[in-house]
């Protein structure tokens, strides 16, 4: 889908801000590595399907992370591993545009989007969790002071395998009107910069927050699942025969076979 729509749930973080990878920057303002979204996790079993995850139309199998509250599918944005100080990709802080803006992150997520500061404290926790068809990966920003203010930001995301639902829940989001103009974004913007779905009241304008929590889902044509039907003879026999169908692709079946203790099985 290229289409979505925002709404605000209950505040009940699914995870602790503090649990994951502590993924620690060597300084502020920059683009994390280029990680996979298996990243620090054990090998999932054999025959798992990689975990992907469906943004704007596009299967994605990599992110990045900036630390200014983004997450990005924008490889180009990545820092060289291994990451320095004097090689780290700038993650920019200023901005005055809302979404969509193509001069703003694209294929990101902000959540939100503003100018914190790992210089003076604060930690940034990734992990995936959970077991195909339904892993999740978790981004928590955990007692990152805003830059100037130094008030303290405590917040994450959560990006649900098939779903594709992004979830944002914000312990504390306090408003640092004198810096940046007090801006800050909580949604997110496609490839080109000309699609995005922010919360209302959210999107590059002064808001705070307490215990707050929003949502982000899909809203377009989901295509539905080609499914295959199987016969087998028995239980211990892994050979398979396709089922035809007929020209409303309804599955036959021929209960007149002499296979014993036939099974149907439905692939999708």
């Amino acid at each position: 889908t290229t289409s979505y729509a925002s709404e605000e749930i209950t505040y009940d973080p699914p995870y602790a801000f503090n649990s994951g990878y502590d993924y620690v920057l060597p300084t502020d303002d920059i683009w994390g590595e280029l990680m996979s979204l298996g990243y620090n996790r054990p090998p999932e079993p054999a025959g798992t399907p990689t975990f992907e995850f469906n943004f704007y139309g596009n299967n994605y199998q990599h992110v990045v992370n900036g630390s200014n509250n983004l997450l990005s599918f924008n490889i180009s944005v990545a820092s060289p591993s291994p990451i320095s100080t004097a090689t780290g990709n700038p993650c920019a802080w200023s901005y005055s545009n809302a979404i969509p803006s193509p001069s703003l992150y694209m294929n990101t997520i902000m959540s939100p989007y503003h100018d914190i500061d790992f210089n003076f404290g604060g930690h940034m926790y990734f992990q995936v969790v959970g077991n195909y068809p339904c892993r999740k990966i978790i981004l928590s920003f955990d007692s990152v002071p805003m830059y100037s203010c130094h008030t303290i930001c405590t917040d994450m995301m959560v990006l649900y395998e098939t779903s594709n639902v992004i979830e944002f829940y914000m312990q504390s989001k306090p408003l640092c009107s004198t810096w940046n103009g007090g801006r800050a974004i909580l949604g997110i913007q496609n490839s080109t910069g000309t699609q995005a779905c922010a919360v209302a009241g959210h999107n590059s304008t002064q808001w705070s927050a307490t215990n707050k929590a929003y949502r982000i889902y899909p809203t377009g044509y989901a295509d539905p699942p080609a499914v295959f039907w199987y016969r087998k003879a028995t239980k211990g026999d892994t050979t398979t025969t396709p089922i035809t169908t007929d020209a409303m692709y309804r599955a036959i079946a021929n209960p007149t076979i002499n296979d014993s203790n036939t099974y149907y099985i439905a692939q999708a």
